[in-house]
């Protein structure tokens, strides 16, 4: 189910490529060895003929020369030694570096076959028909991430594939949804900056997923992308909080259904990054974007239909960035940014459709965003200077 034969058939073919390896290796070995004694005999003969002695290997020098003495004989050995030991040290030093080549090509292809074996015992895991097996399964395959840098993602998305299995007509088991909720713990633990191995700026995708679970991303979602689109959430409590205002990459909700009482909470400084609930439908759920700070991130509710919704962004602070209720459908419900502040340019509610829902902009500061009808848009009254008030009952 989890590419079983693909594992299967790498192990065969690494265990049957191994020891040709080794045979062409020691092959070369003893070429080496025997390529260094013919160059010392060769060395010896060339140091003779250059000296003019009489050798019957090579040609005979211009000028002929008397046969060798002991003497002449000793140094000549003296000098090849010396060449061949040089020689011998060039190779001994090729043939180390070599030889932990192949040792830690070895010792590679060992480690990629362990990992690929835990691979494929968490994946026969988490389709075992034992809750609890599966449940094995999951750490099993987060303490295989932990392990394998190189293959995380591939771990993290059988995670959230088997999280996107469960669809909304499907029962669930009081064991199923322990595996579901430990899903869920295990990918959000790993995104705290804390923990010992980080999964921040991985992708975890939970697109059309129904989701009754409750997220808690309250150190941000990292530098990653984090899908929620199309998903279904009835009923959970979303909650995400950057309390540092680091950096922060994308949170996709688009086209996701939000009802059942569903709840979000989006708090902190957002210096960066997108959270996007673009043509999400939001109906019986409650929007807590209180004291949100929008400092050059981007937020977007573009096409979003508020259908019954209660969206609070009283106290937010528009700043820099951008904040886009483009084509917005205020349909029903409540949508409040009382006390807020706007700075040019940055929210724009341009072709918005305000039908029966009650949007308010009671006491807001800063400039009028495009697209808000006048009518809606009441400024704070700040109180007068105490002078100001004096001279004008005068």
């Amino acid at each position: 189910m989890f590419t079983k034969a693909f594992f299967a058939s790498e192990r065969t073919r690494e265990r049957g490529s191994h020891s040709p390896r080794l045979m062409r290796f020691s092959l070369s070995l003893v070429i080496a060895l025997a390529g260094i004694g013919a160059f010392a005999l060769v060395a010896f003969a060339a140091l003779a003929w250059v000296r003019g002695s009489a050798v019957p290997l090579l040609p005979p020098p211009k000028t002929p020369g008397k046969p060798l003495s002991s003497a002449e004989i000793y140094d000549l050995t003296r000098s090849t030694v010396a060449v061949a030991g040089l020689a011998a040290g060039v190779f001994a030093a090729v043939y180390a570096y070599r030889k932990q080549r192949v040792e830690e090509a070895g010792s590679r292809r060992s480690d990629a076959e362990q990992l690929s074996t835990r691979y494929q015992d968490a994946a026969d895991q988490l389709g075992n028909d034992k809750a609890a097996v599966r449940l094995a399964g999951v750490y099993g395959l987060s303490r295989l991430a932990d392990d394998w840098p190189e293959q995380r993602q591939v771990c993290i998305n059988v995670l959230c594939a088997y999280f996107r299995m469960h669809k909304e007509s499907t029962a669930v088991s009081e064991g199923e949804q322990e595996v579901r909720s430990t899903i869920v713990d295990v990918l959000l633990d790993h995104l705290s900056p804390d923990h010992p191995t980080s999964w921040r700026g991985y992708e975890m995708s939970f697109r059309g997923s129904y989701i009754d679970l409750d997220f808690h991303l309250l150190d941000g979602p990292g530098e990653g992308f984090i899908d929620f689109s199309d998903a279904v959430f009835s009923g959970c409590r979303v909650v995400v909080s950057n309390p540092h205002g680091s950096a922060a990459d994308v949170l996709n909700f688009k086209r996701a259904t939000f009802r059942n009482g569903a709840s979000v909470e989006i708090k902190g400084g957002w210096e960066s990054g997108v959270i996007d609930f673009g043509g999400a439908t939001l109906l019986d759920a409650k929007f807590d974007l209180t004291s949100l700070y929008l400092d050059g991130g981007d937020l977007g509710f573009v096409g979003a239909s508020f259908n019954g919704a209660n969206v609070y962004f009283s106290n937010a602070h528009f700043r820099s960035g951008q904040a886009d209720f483009t084509k917005a459908d205020f349909a029903r419900g409540r949508v409040d940014f009382s006390h807020a502040q706007f700075h040019p340019g940055v929210a724009r509610f341009a072709y918005a459709n305000y039908g029966e829902a009650e949007v308010i902009f009671e006491d807001v500061e800063g400039e009028k965003p495009a697209g808000v009808p006048p009518a809606k848009w009441l400024p704070a009254v700040r109180n007068p200077p105490d002078d100001e008030a004096a001279y004008s009952t005068s």
